[in-house]
């Protein structure tokens, strides 16, 4: 199994990203495309985009959004369904947090679906909100202190 990141700077990966984004959010989850869509979908100093490969197939996408110079955000995350529950997901996770610490961050936020608890948990991720909706979908808050 081989899985790489790419971390987005060109226009036409970042439109494979939005695509993949469209494929989960949109088609599958029906979540409303003027909500999915916001204004960290472009190439800028404040948001990275990354997107999921594995095995030389785009299945994937991460948006991290730079809070402040020790936080950031990880949202937009997203796997196509026939790659889930293969641990391609914590292990891009587990790049993203390697990436980012080495780079001086400590702190990560990040809005969780609900069924997608189970990840995020195994991964050290602490619950740090009560259930909310969003889009018709219950998601809560939840953090990780990296060391």
């Amino acid at each position: 199994m081989s899985i790489r990141l790419i971390k987005v700077g060109d226009p036409k990966l970042l439109i494979k990203c939005l695509a993949l984004r469209k494929i989960v959010f949109i088609d599958e989850l029906h979540i409303d495309p003027y909500i999915e869509r916001d204004g960290y979908d472009n190439i800028n100093l404040r948001a990275d985009h990354f997107l999921i490969e594995y095995d030389g197939m785009n299945i994937g996408n991460i948006r991290v959004v730079k809070e402040d110079k020790k936080t950031i955000d990880i949202s937009r995350f997203c796997i196509l369904k026939d790659y889930r529950n293969q641990g391609i997901g914590t292990m891009a996770l587990r790049v993203i947090e390697y990436f980012y610490y080495n780079r001086s961050y400590d702190h990560i936020v990040t809005d969780v679906f609900i069924k997608a608890y189970d990840l995020f948990k195994r991964c050290g991720y602490t619950k740090i909100s009560a259930t909310m909706i969003n889009a018709g979908i219950p998601y809560f808050k939840a953090e990780k202190y990296l060391q």
